[in-house]
């Protein structure tokens, strides 16, 4: 058997660099699309194996599956953005682990920091993320769930005035508020990649 992680969105920001680090930890790793196929890659980020389904050869059993893909939208706007937001953070990845057919595996959930800030108040994102967590435990055995904080990189045009601000103290700048776009990025994905990705070997 092989040394193997599995993944999703790892075309994104965060996921890009995520992906080489896996590349370096792990013998392959399956990179699982929402159009409903998977692809495998080698160390020299090859594709060895291709498949149009969520079957995989049990020879690339993951030991790890890193679940990046989501939808971020705490404030849905209608039945569509609801139903978005339950295919992408919930039904996605159990899609996958159905597939996989693997008794025991690390599955670790990527949410957003803002769940964190006022837990009185419930959104379809933040139920989706829990719900995953919460039927998966018992099944899978091993879940965590990681808050990442603002890792858009440098096209954020958000304009957050929280951002702007604490950078403006940190640096000691006078603080202004632009208009139109802001750059910034308070997360270093480099340092956030090399901590999630060893995180199989960190009890929960």
């Amino acid at each position: 058997m092989y040394h193997v992680a599995a993944a999703t969105g790892i075309n994104g920001f965060i996921g890009k660099h995520l992906f080489k680090r896996l590349l370096n930890e792990y013998d392959y790793v399956i990179s699982y699309l929402r159009e409903g196929r998977c692809e495998i890659y080698d160390k020299n980020s090859s594709i060895v194996y291709l498949s149009h389904s969520y079957e995989i050869d049990k020879q690339y059993t993951p030991s790890v599956f890193y679940n990046l893909a989501t939808n971020y939208n705490p404030n849905p706007k209608n039945i569509q953005d609801i139903l978005t937001i339950t295919e992408s953070n919930i039904v996605f990845p159990l899609k996958i682990l159905n597939k996989l057919k693997t008794p025991k595996i690390r599955f670790i959930n990527f949410c957003s920091y803002l769940q964190l800030i006022n837990t009185k108040i419930l959104s379809s994102y933040i139920l989706s993320k829990d719900y995953l967590k919460t039927s998966v435990e018992p099944i899978v055995g091993n879940v965590s769930n990681v808050f990442l904080f603002d890792t858009f990189g440098n096209h954020d045009i958000r304009n957050k005035v929280v951002d702007v601000f604490i950078r403006k103290v940190l640096s000691k700048d006078v603080i202004t508020i632009p208009i139109n776009e802001v750059k910034i990025n308070l997360s270093e994905v480099s340092d956030i990649c090399s901590s999630v990705s060893p995180m199989k070997k960190i009890p929960v």
